[in-house]
């Protein structure tokens, strides 16, 4: 898939295990589902890197478990 202005692909990890994963089951209206498919299929994307570009683009691009970012966000609070 070529990145657009509207829906770019996240930064890719230092190495694969750099990553932590997580699974996200939900229910989603059965039109967008068969629109998901269609769409990766004709860009040859998996549905877990058609997820990935989907939400990292319209959560405005967060720092992802790889970067040093995240760490610093879920970083507990200390308390004083």
């Amino acid at each position: 898939m070529k990145d657009t202005p509207a829906f770019t692909r996240p930064p890719l990890p230092p190495r694969e295990t750099a990553r932590t994963r997580r699974a996200l089951p939900v229910r989603i209206d059965a039109g967008l589902v068969s629109a998901f498919h269609e769409t990766r299929k004709r860009l040859g994307l998996g549905q877990s890197e058609m997820m990935e570009i989907i939400l990292w683009n319209a959560l405005d691009k967060p720092p992802l478990s790889f970067e040093p970012e995240y760490a610093e966000k879920i970083k507990p609070e200390r308390s004083s």
